[in-house]
């Protein structure tokens, strides 16, 4: 629900949400738009009575998304828009990365029936039902993940930044506690 607020409004929320979360609890706010494809959100930790050990995480399949869900956006100073800006930013500049990954994702559509990528980095219409859609866009984004996610935390590490792997295969980049 955070998305529909800006930024003064969800520090303002996140300070009240610490307070409600028992010690140790995790909070994780974000989007996520089908069967975790075109994922960005925000983890924290409640530690010493305030939240720690913030990641921000994201799935692969945004370095080529299907649509445009990743970079929706209500307000200008949206926080896991502006941070999922800049690591695709920094994925599509690595050239050890980018042409390998792109033409993995575009195999992997077509496999899968998904619409093809056009010249202008637009899909095509899809010629299938939503839920037929969003399965295909889940298994995509797991292939993804099982091929490129070691290639982007490496790429994403090469830049300074400390990044891994979480459990479901998301790229999740340490930032300071908040």
């Amino acid at each position: 629900m955070l998305l529909y607020f800006d930024r003064a409004f969800r520090n303002a929320a996140l300070a009240q949400l610490a307070d409600l979360l028992e010690p140790n609890g995790m909070l994780v706010c974000g989007t996520d738009w089908a069967l975790t494809t075109e994922a960005r959100y925000f983890t924290y930790r409640k530690r010493n009575n305030c939240l720690s050990d913030c990641e921000f995480t994201f799935s692969l399949d945004n370095v080529a998304p299907l649509g445009m869900v990743p970079w929706y956006t209500l307000h200008d100073d949206d926080a896991e828009s502006e941070m999922l800006t800049g690591m695709v930013g920094i994925l599509r500049a690595d050239h050890r990365f980018v042409g390998a990954f792109i033409e993995a994702s575009n195999a992997i559509r077509a496999e899968l029936g998904l619409p093809p990528r056009g010249s202008d980095a637009y899909d095509a219409a899809a010629n299938a039902s939503p839920a037929e859609l969003w399965t295909a866009s889940a298994r995509h984004s797991e292939r993804l993940a099982e091929m490129f996610g070691s290639a982007a935390v490496d790429a994403l590490a090469r830049q300074g930044l400390s990044v891994r792997l979480n459990a479901i295969g998301h790229v999740a980049i340490a930032l300071p506690a908040v």
